[in-house]
């Protein structure tokens, strides 16, 4: 896209703001484990990853956590702490 039509910030802020993607939501769950169920099956136990585009309600990383992986969050606009992206993980989800 010609980067003219890209949203401001505030804008596209809003918009991810309006997404309903909660952790504890099981339908977000289940749409995410299409993504989950065979990374897991192919994580050695404990990998560590980054769940880079987290969002404001990081669902995969819950799920991941709770099946015992260590996680690290990034998101441009909920969760910035570029410090993160410094390290080195597994594996890299961005969904």
């Amino acid at each position: 896209m010609d980067p003219r039509h890209h949203l401001a910030p505030e804008a596209e802020h809003a918009q991810y703001r309006l997404h309903q993607n909660h952790p504890d939501d099981p339908g977000y769950r289940r749409f995410l484990s299409k993504l989950a169920d065979p990374l897991m099956a192919r994580l050695k136990p404990g990998a560590r990853g980054l769940d880079y585009g987290c969002g404001p309600g990081p669902a995969l990383a819950a799920m991941l956590t709770e099946a015992g992986h260590e996680m690290a969050l990034y998101d441009p606009l909920f969760a910035p702490d570029r410090r993160v992206l410094e390290a080195r993980y597994d594996f890299v989800a961005c969904t």
